[in-house]
């Protein structure tokens, strides 16, 4: 006689083992697995031989750095050869010779910040009876960073999306400026002030023009769920994060009186358009 609950067991155990082992040896050749999650035991995928030799094969256009135009060299070199690399007898300068072969060498300097120091020395008015202080000198913004370095900390944060701590820390290694990332926060607000104008008449630019194009895609703003909105027209594009997906976003973006053209996809956010200039 067979006992039914113990072999119903054994079968539910085995059919466990079975999967568990399948996905072992799963890895990115027989699953969706990207190849980083392989391990060092698993075999690396390799390129099926195809009979012809590695590089580029004949007839291929090649492809080799753009030399810079002449103006935007900064140092010139002249090399002359002191001798016949042949026989090592000696060589001297005539007409009609091939031309100089050209090769750039492209390097930055020595990367050291610029600190100013701002001496702010008393006088005495004799007519007010009291020390006047000198004033900060016209054109030079207030705070502790310069306006490159305020640049560069908003390309770093915006474009190249790099954390506050890493961009203090890339500042601190390459050019030896320390800040907090609190500091960076501050210079990313002073950036987005500075640039408020721009901003605003790219947007009018955008509203005022016979097309436009509009998108939207998911965002992360502040750990929270957010949608980063694109418009272009032109060659001018504005971004915009916002909370909302929602058709309000998208007026406040183009104005509801747009009585351009409007290229967008088919999400529900853009039917207040007219339909016949969508």
């Amino acid at each position: 006689m067979v006992i039914a609950e113990p072999r119903a067991l054994v079968e539910k155990l085995t059919a466990r083992v079975a999967e568990l082992e399948a996905r072992l040896g799963q890895s990115s050749r027989n699953s969706s697995k990207p190849p980083s999650s392989d391990g060092p035991d698993k075999e690396r995928r390799t390129q099926q031989p195809s009979g012809r030799k590695p590089g580029g094969q004949p007839g291929h256009k090649g492809h080799s750095r753009e030399l810079v135009p002449p103006e935007a060299v900064t140092e010139h070199k002249t090399v002359v050869p002191d001798a016949c690399d042949a026989c090592q007898g000696p060589v001297s300068s005539r007409a009609g010779g091939p031309p100089p072969v050209r090769e750039q060498q492209v390097d930055i300097p020595p990367m050291k910040p610029s600190v100013l120091q701002l001496l702010f020395e008393w006088r005495w008015c004799e007519r007010c009876e009291r020390w006047v202080r000198g004033e900060r000198p016209c054109g030079l913004p207030q705070g502790a960073f310069g306006p490159n370095l305020l640049v560069l900390e908003a390309l770093l944060t915006g474009k190249f999306r790099l954390t506050k701590r890493l961009v203090a820390s890339l500042l601190a290694d390459v050019l030896k400026v320390k800040l907090s990332p609190a500091s960076v926060c501050a210079a990313e607000q002073r950036m987005s002030v500075a640039l408020a104008p721009a901003v605003e008449e790219g947007r009018e630019y955008i509203r005022n023009s016979e097309y436009a194009h509009l998108d939207e895609t998911g965002w992360v703003e502040r750990l929270r769920r957010a949608w980063l909105w694109t418009a272009v027209a032109g060659a001018v594009t504005v971004f915009t994060v916002a909370r909302s997906r929602g058709s309000s976003i998208a007026k406040a973006i183009l104005g509801e009186d747009f009585v351009g053209f409007l290229i967008t996809d088919r999400w529900l956010g853009y039917n207040w358009a007219d339909k016949f200039l969508r």
